[in-house]
């Protein structure tokens, strides 16, 4: 029996370094951190009834499938089931790895490294695919998010006292890293998540005057470094050009980059507007969209847009307030999941509790990104979206049930 559980850690770990690392850096190499994780999982199975289930596991749990089930629904009709990117799928194979990842859990460290690791890898391929922009093998906008979402979990790690010197370098360059990979990507809507970092470190600062010294140093090195960060500059410009064109010249600047996302914003406020109980639906999104260009009140641009590049948006217009309700308890869930609590941190012992709520900081980092990210961009329209929702928190609640039930 202990070698069957030794051998499925080894697996669940190595899937854990697997996911991260080559999450950006191959095409689709994170299925084979899933796929291991899976075969992990499978073989956990028969020691699932017997292990007991602490309250965020069942919760995640019960949140993948009903997620599941809601990404399934095309919400074009009241029967409207679609096997179409296989959610139902994913997110209950999702279900079942959480349950196996809390009887057989990764180590702490490995999870922090797999992902100081991910980062890396993502800076050498945007470096390799310079001077093209950087897109690994999703897209740009994605890539930069997730690159800058790892890097700033690398930087809250480098907090962890328990680390040496060298471990602590490390993950302040891996946090450079990914940053560095995002800022060749050239996507902004990411950028705004490095704000996370010194309210992480005023968090962990043991006194008032330290978490001042703190807040300070780390936003004056941050304005310092966006400043003189010429292509930063050049994006911040160009945005602000470009919404004060498309306030004053909407037809000539609706097929700019930003101005291309204010139309479609507006135009999926006002289709969310006409149906804000269930929204018009994956597929009837579109053909409200085409009413509302052949009645000249959009730009024929926003047809050659397949989502509304907002989270919020896309899902009023096409799930109404149901979608957004949902959206709001993804979050709202991986929050409360991950928000360090007081009761939480006073059972674990005393050497442990600083990694115990770095990892707790970094895992709010998850629904935190994600909520930026959808600011400016849908998350969930491509598969790579929604495996990093379902897997990166399985990942963190297993290494800090680690740390609860390993002395």
């Amino acid at each position: 029996m202990n070698n069957i559980l030794k051998i499925n850690s080894y697996i669940l770990n190595i899937s854990a370094i697997l996911f991260f690392a080559l999450f950006l850096s191959t095409k689709s190499g994170h299925s084979i951190g899933t796929g291991l994780a899976v075969i992990g999982s499978f073989l956990s199975v028969k020691f699932l009834i017997q292990h007991p289930k602490d309250n965020n596991t069942k919760i995640f749990a019960f949140l993948l499938l009903f997620l599941g089930i809601f990404w399934s629904h095309s919400f074009d009709g009241l029967f409207s089931f679609s096997l179409k990117g296989d959610y139902l799928l994913k997110y209950s194979i999702g279900a079942i790895c959480v349950l196996a990842f809390s009887c057989v859990t990764i180590n702490p460290k490995t999870l922090m490294y797999a992902i100081g690791l991910g980062a890396v890898s993502a800076a050498a391929i945007a470096v390799w695919q310079y001077p093209a922009r950087a897109d690994g093998y999703t897209n740009a906008i994605k890539f930069g998010d997730f690159a800058i979402l790892f890097g700033v979990m690398s930087i809250i790690f480098s907090f962890d006292k328990k680390l040496n010197n060298y471990e602590k370098i490390f993950f302040l360059i891996s946090g450079g890293c990914g940053a560095f990979a995002s800022l060749l990507s050239l996507s902004r809507g990411g950028w705004p998540l490095i704000a996370v970092i010194p309210f992480a470190a005023i968090f962990l600062a043991k006194n008032k005057k330290k978490k001042i010294i703190l807040l300070s140093v780390i936003s004056a090195m941050t304005i310092i470094a966006a400043i003189n960060t010429p292509k930063f500059m050049d994006r911040v410009h160009l945005a602000q050009k470009e919404i004060q064109g498309y306030l004053t010249q909407r037809d000539a600047y609706a097929k700019s980059s930003v101005g291309a996302r204010l139309e479609q914003w507006r135009l999926s406020w006002k289709l969310g507007n006409e149906k804000p109980l269930a929204g018009w639906g994956e597929n009837g999104v579109m053909e409200g969209r085409k009413l509302h260009v052949e009645q000249g009140d959009a730009d024929p641009f926003v047809l050659t847009l397949h989502h509304s590049h907002n989270d919020l948006l896309n899902m009023w217009s096409e799930r109404g307030i149901i979608g957004v309700t949902v959206l709001f308890l993804m979050y709202g869930t991986l929050l409360y999941i991950f928000s360090p609590k007081k009761s939480a941190i006073a059972e674990i012992q005393e050497d442990k509790k600083t990694t115990f709520i770095i990892l707790h900081l970094a895992g709010m980092t998850i629904p935190i990104g994600f909520f930026i990210f959808g600011l400016s961009d849908y998350s969930f329209n491509l598969s790579i979206g929604h495996m990093l929702f379902i897997f990166s928190p399985i990942f963190f609640i297993s290494a800090i049930n680690h740390l609860k039930t390993n002395d």
